[in-house]
């Protein structure tokens, strides 16, 4: 069976989309193409990725490129589309209607709020209007039946769309444990690491995790590391700074930049002796959210240190896998390190709790076979 997977905003090689969704359909027996700016048109581990140029501005992103990828998913006689991005929705309503597919809605994230938050278009009242405008067309396609369902991320977020009478999903960002080599014996740098990994953006607290560094380093030798791609050239000069002020010889510290996921996590992940995940609360998807850099983190036995007042740091809690700050700033941020680096049986502890969690729970093993039914349900 024929299955397309379309977005024009995420990465070709994304975790939730390729490396999850599509490579376990394909593994399953599925004919998987995958429609993604990739530069090329492609076939990889079995998936065929047909390329979409990668839109560099609104106009793009909102009309031609989405146009683009529908006219390759017209030249595709797939049983299942499975969309991933809010610009794709208007089209994905027209394409349904037009060709009578069945078609799937995937909610990486409550857009209403994300549209509004991230002020794309430069002007806060339009980005508010057009994120009103939004969320209503999304509820009326799924109460009109234009779409087989929706996929969300956690209930949470579900529970927006019951009202809608449509099939709905939950399948969170969990670690996909295949990927991972950690087999219960740690890999621990030397000397105590803490490391902040994925996306390296403000909002993600990475100017106080910098600041958080110096005051580390004036109660223990320590390490920090940064693992994956800054979103701009200013922050992370000013990361640099930070850091270099406060170890100008450069050896305790170290901003790895973009890496591939499986140095990430079998590489960047393992030597840590905590990992951060920080968000900016005032934007109501960091707290309700469930990352993916929470799970890697575990799936590796490291313990977590997180913002308060999240979904992160309800499982946390309820898990035991870390600690978890009131505010995220760089004392704050300074003192949990610490607290962790001075304790081995509590970080130790911490750890297997989260290990235990993945391993059992939250994983994708689990999530996928949701997948599965949802598809064969919608079938």
């Amino acid at each position: 069976m024929k299955i397309c997977h379309i977005t024009i905003s995420h990465a070709s090689d994304d975790t939730r989309i390729f490396k999850k969704e599509c490579k376990s359909l394909c593994k399953v027996g599925y004919e998987i193409i995958l429609i993604a700016p990739h530069g090329k048109n492609d076939s990889i581990d079995g998936i065929n990725i047909l390329n979409v140029n990668k839109w560099k501005n609104m106009i793009e992103r909102i009309y031609f490129v989405p146009k683009e990828a529908i006219a390759l998913a017209n030249k595709i006689d797939a049983a299942l589309y499975h969309f991933h991005d809010p610009e794709l929705l208007p089209h994905m309503i027209l394409f349904s209607k037009k060709t009578g597919k069945t078609v799937i809605w995937d909610a990486h994230e409550n857009y209403l709020d994300s549209i509004y938050q991230h002020n794309s278009l430069k002007i806060r009242p339009l980005s508010w209007l057009v994120a009103k405008y939004f969320n209503y067309i999304e509820l009326k396609s799924l109460r009109k039946k234009y779409f087989g369902g929706v996929i969300t991320i956690n209930d949470k977020m579900a529970k927006k769309y019951e009202h809608t009478k449509t099939n709905i999903c939950t399948i969170a960002n969990y670690a996909d444990i295949d990927y991972y080599k950690y087999d219960g014996r740690n890999s621990l740098s030397k000397i105590p690491r803490l490391v902040s990994v994925g996306m390296q953006i403000k909002e993600r607290g990475i100017l106080e995790i910098a600041k958080s560094f110096k005051l580390i380093k004036k109660e223990i030798n320590a390490e920090i590391y940064f693992s994956g791609k800054f979103n701009k050239i200013d922050l992370r000069n000013e990361v640099h700074s930070i850091l270099t002020d406060a170890d100008s010889s450069k050896k305790y510290w170290k901003i790895e930049g973009e890496v591939s996921h499986n140095h990430l996590i079998n590489l960047s992940i393992p030597k840590a002796w905590a990992g951060l995940v920080l968000f900016d609360l005032s934007n109501p998807n960091n707290r309700n959210g469930l990352p993916n850099r929470l799970f890697e983190y575990w799936a590796n036995a490291v313990p977590v240190i997180v913002s308060g007042e999240t979904e992160v740091a309800r499982l946390v809690e309820y898990e035991g896998g870390g600690l978890i700050l009131k505010n995220n700033t760089p004392q704050e941020i300074s003192e949990a390190f610490l607290f962790l680096a001075k304790d081995k049986l509590l970080r130790d502890k911490m750890g297997t709790n989260g290990y235990n969690a993945v391993k059992n729970k939250y994983n994708w093993n689990s999530d996928f076979k949701k997948l599965q039914s949802f598809y064969k349900k919608i079938l």
